[in-house]
């Protein structure tokens, strides 16, 4: 995550020290309106346009956001906004706001239940009456309506005409692309072969949303509050189970939460640039028939990316053994010859256990180690440390939290340095980067994970007998394909 303002030197960012706020609002607005000129001469030279708001998301919308200066002036414009909105607005309301927008998540959650999304798919822009939407799922109209329009507030769906919605860019992202029929047939198989995003807000907006309303028992409480104990977590509390999120989805009655929770983890891939799992590692320069282990790998989305780009790697994609036919499924459909062939190969592990695989070149972990605290990470990265040899690497690819004012410590790793915002943007990015902050506080309830700064992940492998080689940040907007290399201590 790396964008300057043209106009602004790296050096200016001098951090939330008192400044006139007359100033501050100028400043803001120059960024803003230097940024939006800057993906204005891009696009002009590229031919393309910005996507509007009101229109359909489509891969071929997404165009402009590929380009490199385009997408670090929209980071640079969305903190520089959400700063001038906080600083304009009545300090007592925006606080007032942020402690209500749990109702927000409540929203999105009776939608996508209702299935409103599919009902609108097929109405365009004209829109569809509450009336009818409500008709699928049997609920009130009247409290749909305004449950929608607090979206609408929001930007997620659009009020046409009094209590007639259609959708727009954002709320095309709840839509899974089946038929209403399809869906109201098989409701737990609503979200199976899909991009799974619409999953991954479902999630979001269900069991981690409940679990986290009960995370200040859970911190307050003396003695599980310093405990680390993943049995008594604000997940425990909120579904009232003894167990942890991923015991609890292996109960036969959660197996639509399961079946949702294993489709979003692949959403997160589509939620990010094609070749992202790719971007800044040495894969090409393996060599012929090296060995890629994916651990906790799931149904190997991101083995599939690199089996293609890669085509002389070979891959071993371990998970629990309910993943397996999935997995085996998941393969055949999309690259029969690499299964079949033996050049990838589905295999049933538990990370907690000793890793069997000891010729591994490269060991990849991702979004694994966030899931868990520090002494579960450490049985995992010390397996793999003993299973290692001198030259295999480990990639683990995560978020890598940045602190909200410098820090130094972190400078002396390659590639750990981003540029930084310009004044008086938070070194972080603020709101724009948000995404990963709720997820941190989510992590907490749900797991009792931990979203980590490159310090805490650099300490951590030490720990296990890891040693940090260099940091890769990626694009910005993107979430957990931050990659930390390491190598044998």
């Amino acid at each position: 995550m790396a964008a300057t303002s043209a106009s602004t030197s790296p050096e200016q960012n001098i951090g939330p020290v008192a400044r006139s706020g007359l100033e501050e609002l100028f400043n803001l607005s120059q960024i803003i309106s230097d940024s939006v000129k800057k993906i204005g001469a891009e696009l002009s030279g590229a031919g393309l346009d910005f996507p509007s708001l009101h229109g359909q998301f489509t891969p071929q919308s997404e165009a402009a956001r590929l380009l490199p200066e385009v997408r670090d002036a929209t980071i640079i414009i969305a903190a520089a906004a959400a700063q001038l909105t906080a600083t304009v607005y009545p300090p007592p309301m925006t606080v007032l706001k942020t402690a209500m927008s749990f109702n927000v998540s409540a929203a999105l959650n009776v939608a996508a239940e209702a299935h409103v999304a599919e009902a609108l798919r097929a109405v365009g822009s004209h829109g569809l009456s509450v009336v009818d939407i409500a008709k699928v799922s049997g609920i009130d109209p009247a409290k749909l309506s305004r449950v929608l329009r607090l979206l609408v507030t929001h930007s997620i769906f659009q009020e046409v005409h009094p209590d007639v919605f259609a959708h727009n860019r954002l709320s095309w992202f709840l839509d899974t692309g089946k038929s209403l029929e399809s869906i109201l047939n098989n409701p737990k198989g609503k979200h199976d072969n899909t991009t799974g995003i619409a999953a991954a807000i479902g999630h979001e907006a269900d069991e981690a949303m409940k679990a986290v309303s009960y995370l200040t028992e859970a911190i307050l409480d003396p003695v599980s509050g310093h405990a680390n104990d993943i049995h008594d977590l604000g997940f425990n509390r909120a579904l009232s189970t003894p167990k942890t999120m991923w015991e609890f989805y292996d109960i036969p009655s959660q197996d639509f939460r399961l079946r949702r929770f294993g489709t979003a983890m692949e959403g997160t891939k589509n939620m990010a640039p094609p070749l992202a799992i790719f971007e800044g590692g040495d894969w090409s320069t393996l060599g012929e028939k090296a060995l890629v282990v994916d651990v906790g790998g799931g149904i190997g989305a991101q083995s599939l990316t690199l089996s293609r780009s890669c085509p002389t790697l070979k891959f071993i994609v371990q998970d629990r053994e309910p993943l397996m036919e999935p997995a085996k499924k998941f393969w055949m459909a999309e690259n029969s010859e690499a299964l079949l062939s033996g050049r990838v190969v589905l295999q049933v592990h538990d990370f907690f256990q000793p890793q069997t695989v000891t010729n591994a070149d490269v060991f990849l972990i991702r979004m694994i180690l966030h899931d868990y605290p520090d002494q579960d990470c450490l049985t995992i990265l010390r397996h793999l440390r003993a299973a290692a040899r001198p030259s295999t690497q480990l990639v683990v690819v995560d978020n890598i939290m940045a602190y909200a004012c410098d820090e130094p410590a972190a400078n002396e790793v390659p590639g750990a340095t981003i540029s930084p915002p310009p004044a008086p943007l938070l070194p972080n990015f603020g709101e724009a980067n948000s995404v990963a902050y709720l997820m941190d506080v989510q992590m907490m309830g749900l797991t009792g994970g931990v979203e980590r700064t490159l310090t805490q992940v650099r300490d951590l492998l030490a720990e296990a007998g890891w040693k940090v080689t260099r940091v890769h940040h990626g694009s910005p907007f993107v979430l957990s394909h931050q990659k930390i290399f390491a190598v044998p201590m």
